[in-house]
């Protein structure tokens, strides 16, 4: 209430004016009241009511002026007080207004309108310190009135006020004493704040509230309405009004437009004095004023903040580094406290030590936590100090602060830092900025074997067991990135260790320091070392390992080669049928350990993470069809019917793996046709999705076998596991199929799943995702696609046609094997084709130059000189000669990468023992096509 603290020269009330207007009121209301007391009590009310609306009207009027909060809330106030105070004259006994006429309703309507005028002198001192609009006001003394009128006139719950015969009631006396209290403490409350009043209107406002009081006393006594207490009452009141009338007029009307005429006489002698003041120190003004823009300047643009206040602690002036930390601006805290910033969060005593002190007029230093206009604390360090008037008294107040959120941040956080590393089991180190330390924790004065203090003493680099010197690119990496490092530390005694080292810096105390945590990594490197070790000989154990496989594949496969090959040749020659039936199981059993030794090294490779899968394009419907129809005669033995679906929307050509894709399938129509003895096996391929170019095909082989037992269902996918483990087991089988099959899906990235229900059949169902080439295209010809066992039939029949005569058709045969030697001469011999055997590679490079060959069956592994060299030396001849002799790699090394190790050293096609023949002759047949 800036506008309330001037100082005036009269600073009093004249209080024998208002004894002597007191008493003449008195006599004057005394002779009326002899005459007419109705008259009487009238005149005096709507004196009343006038005095309260002009301080309503005065109030409003000049409230966008003064902005005096307290003053605008006491004018409405007495606005309502007012309107009050005209029903109860109009309820007044003998005005025949309102019916009834009887001295209780305007004894309440009295009793309400004091109620409103001491409980608003009450709380209007709250309004020193808030602001409120007066339309609010307004409407919170209309909600009251609306809520006291209907308690008297229309529900009658309003408490009696005066029986006549027997005078005032409890309520009515007691409310008197109520409101005398209230009135008390109204006059506690202005003396406490009177520092925001001038000090006449203060004295005129505690006076009109004494008045009130004595009003009120006065009405505690009286029986008859028309009695000499009622009229001292009246009196006491009017005076009361008046006086709150003139706090208005000289607050709101006097001071303000007295100081606009502001007395500017001057005598002539007083004007040339100044004048002559006035021509001596322009030219100090003007110096003051350069040293005035230069300081401001320096304030304005300083990288503390700056903030003048008025002795009263009222801001006047901030600077911009203010506006930029705390997010005010400067209209928004001029003529304001800096307790806007205050966050709660420090210590009262710090702002009693900080008044105490600066009031004094000494200097404050000290630290706040304060709070930003969006919401966020921040650290401030200040330093405040009072400036001294001419006169010697305290005119202003200046402080400079700085915001030290960072360095308080950092603070705390090495506080707990150096909390938690006094317990820590790893090394912790504060180094400072010439690498020197300056504190460790326990592990630090163990690990290293210094005393404490001793440590304190050493520079960093004294730990240091090796000498390396480390480039600022490795120092940041360290620093800032998180970087481990790795040294050896030495103890006190001299011995190393291996140590692993990360640090991190931080600002304390304005001072750049570096927290370096290390671990003694001693244990870890022992492990390390074992666990390369271990390491090491799992690695010669898996290279063992796979020399083994790949020996034993080749030293299996080979005799097999003989074994499967002899036996297809003699099987096409006449024999009686128990020799036929016979070597039929000669071959059946042959194809069975064939298959044992795939599934044992494809399981190794899987185990061992060196299993590739292709990636080239083929033709999937057609491998689908031809790897059915191997099973059909198989089928057909037992009497089962084989049907297929392959969805038209599938593409003819996709990107991927087609022989590993032909072992699942393989497997899965093998077991459904194992474990079927009647009905048949339903093979359907649809497609699941076609994303891009990327296609989701489903597989689901249906049988009608015995099915899978519920409680046997988690032995599936098991390594070397069978549903029937027992001895007497009726089915065969390494139990490896399905989890390669299982991790062959997965590797195609699909999965594998299925249902069953025992003695009714079984259903797996996995899904293969493979790439779709730009060039392919859907085949819609659902004719081709749905063929059922009468199709196959036909198919098989399709494929007996027999390769055709191949004139002069000549091959050179190289293989060490003597069986199978013979064994290819044969085939050969069955086809009509001419054919040299030869035992090793050194032979067929000679017989090479001797002949010439239409195509070369090259063994790789064979004496005196393998498949590779001898191949390197035919395609070096032939560069110099010109020419090319396909040649057909056979071995029996089924292992990972055979196959382009082949290609690399200069053959042509590829076939892994034991050949069959069917495989032999087609490769033959392309090749015979392609020459001509």
């Amino acid at each position: 209430m800036s506008n309330l603290q001037g100082k005036q020269n009269v600073t009093s009330v004249d209080y024998r004016k208002v004894v002597l207007m007191s008493l003449l009121l008195a006599v004057t209301s005394f002779i009326f009241m002899s005459l007419n007391f109705l008259f009487f009590h009238t005149i005096i009310e709507l004196f009343s009511i006038l005095v309260a609306f002009s301080i309503f009207i005065i109030a409003i009027n000049t409230y966008s002026i003064t902005k005096n909060c307290y003053f605008i809330f006491i004018g409405i106030s007495f606005g309502f007080v007012g309107l009050y105070d005209l029903l109860h004259t109009l309820a007044y006994q003998g005005m025949g207004v309102f019916p009834g006429d009887t001295s209780n309703l305007a004894t309440q309507l009295w009793i309400i309108a004091r109620y409103v005028q001491s409980i608003s002198l009450f709380i209007a001192t709250g309004f020193l310190f808030k602001e409120l609009k007066p339309a609010v006001i307004s409407l919170g003394h209309s909600l009251v009135a609306a809520f006291l009128f209907a308690g008297i006139f229309y529900w009658d719950y309003f408490p009696d006020c005066f029986i006549p015969g027997q005078g005032l009631t409890l309520f009515k006396v007691s409310s008197e004493y109520v409101i005398s209290i209230i009135l008390l403490v109204a006059v506690y409350l202005l003396y406490r704040y009177r520092k925001h009043f001038h000090d006449r209107v203060c004295m005129l406002l505690i006076t009109a509230i004494l008045f009130t009081i004595g009003s009120e006393l006065a009405f505690t006594f009286y029986v008859d309405v028309y009695g000499l207490s009622n009229v001292i009452g009246h009196v006491f009141k009017v005076v009361a009004f008046y006086l709150i009338y003139k706090a208005i007029v000289e607050t709101n009307l006097k001071k303000p437009y007295n100081s606009l005429f502001f007395q500017l006489k001057q005598t002539k002698d007083d004007l040339e004095e100044t004048n002559a003041k006035l021509t001596k120190e322009i030219v100090q003004h003007k110096e003051a004023e350069v040293q005035a823009k230069k300081l401001y300047k320096a304030v304005e643009h300083s990288p503390s903040v700056a903030v003048i206040t008025d002795n009263e602690g009222y801001i006047e002036y901030v600077n911009s580094k203010f506006t930029e930390i705390t997010g005010y601006l400067r209209e928004e805290v001029m003529g304001k406290k800096p307790n806007l910033l205050k966050s709660g969060r420090t210590d009262r005593k710090t702002y009693d030590e900080l008044w105490e002190t600066i009031s004094s007029g000494k200097e404050w230093r000290g630290e706040f936590l304060n709070k930003k206009k969006n919401g966020q604390l921040y650290w401030e360090q200040a330093s405040i100090s009072s400036i001294i008037s001419s006169q010697g008294e305290i005119s202003h107040y200046i402080a400079v602060k700085e915001d030290i959120t960072d360095r308080k941040q950092a603070e705390e956080v090495l506080k707990r830092y150096q909390l938690l590393s006094k317990h820590a089991r790893d090394i912790i180190l504060f180094i400072g900025a010439d690498g020197k330390i300056i504190d460790a924790n326990r592990a630090a004065v163990r690990a290293y074997e210094y005393e404490y203090e001793e440590l304190l003493e050493l520079n960093i680099k004294d730990l240091r067991c090796d000498k390396v010197k480390l480039v600022r690119s490795q120092i940041l990496k360290v620093s800032e990135e998180g970087v481990l490092m790795e040294r050896f530390h030495c103890r006190k005694d001299g011995s190393s260790f291996p140590v692993e080292i990360s640090s991190q810096g931080m600002v304390y105390r304005d001072e750049h320091i570096r927290m370096k945590i290390i671990r003694d990594i001693s244990e870890r490197k022992v492990v390390e070392k074992e666990l390369k070790q271990a390491k090491e000989t799992a690695e010669a154990a898996n290279r063992a390992k796979g020399e083994f496989l790949a020996n034993m594949s080749h030293e299996i496969r080979t005799p097999m080669n003989a074994i499967m090959g002899m036996t297809d040749l003699v099987l096409d020659t006449d024999l009686k049928d128990t020799q036929r039936e016979y070597l039929s199981m000669v071959k059946t059993a042959s194809g069975s350990l064939l298959r044992i030794v795939n599934d044992i090294l494809d399981f190794s490779k899987i185990e061992a993470g060196k299993l590739d899968l292709e990636k080239i394009d083929f033709d999937i419907k057609a491998i689908t069809k031809q790897t059915i129809e191997v099973f059909v005669f198989k089928a057909e033995a037992k009497g089962l019917k084989i049907d297929y679906y392959i969805h038209p929307k599938i593409p003819h050509i996709i990107s991927g793996d087609p022989v590993r894709l032909q072992q699942v399938l393989n497997n899965l129509i093998d077991n459904a046709l194992k474990f079927t003895e009647e009905g048949g096996i339903y093979i359907k391929v649809t497609m699941e999705e076609l994303v891009n170019n990327l296609i989701k095909i489903k597989y689901e082989i249906k049988d009608t076998g015995i099915g899978i037992p519920e409680d046997k269902g988690d032995l599936l996918f098991k390594s070397f596991s069978q549903v029937d483990g027992s001895s007497t087991r009726r089915f065969g089988g390494t139990g490896l199929g399905l989890v390669i099959s299982k991790r062959l899906v997965e590797m195609m990235g699909g999965s594998i799943s299925y249902t069953s229900e025992p003695g009714t059949g079984t259903t797996f169902s996995f899904t293969v995702t493979m790439m779709v080439p730009d060039i392919l295209f859907v085949d819609n010809n659902n004719d081709e696609i749905d063929i059922t066992s009468n199709g196959i039939a036909n198919l098989r029949n399709h494929n007996k046609t027999k390769t055709k005569n191949s004139g002069g058709f000549k091959a050179l045969i190289a293989e060490d094997n003597e069986l199978n030697r013979e064994l290819v001469l044969t085939q050969f011999e069955m086809k009509g084709w001419d054919a040299v055997a030869v035992e090793n590679g050194k032979e067929a490079v000679e017989a090479f130059d001797n002949y010439n060959f239409d195509l070369i069956l090259m063994d790789v592994q064979m004496p005196e000189m393998d498949g590779f060299e001898a191949t390197a030396l035919i395609r070096n001849k032939e560069k110099r000669e010109g020419g090319h002799v396909p040649i057909i790699a056979m071995t029996a090394h089924a292992i990972k990468g055979a196959e382009q190790e082949c290609f690399r050293a200069g053959m042509d096609y590829y076939l892994s023992k034991p050949v069959k023949s069917d495989a032999l002759y087609s490769l033959i047949k392309k090749i015979l096509d392609d020459r001509e």
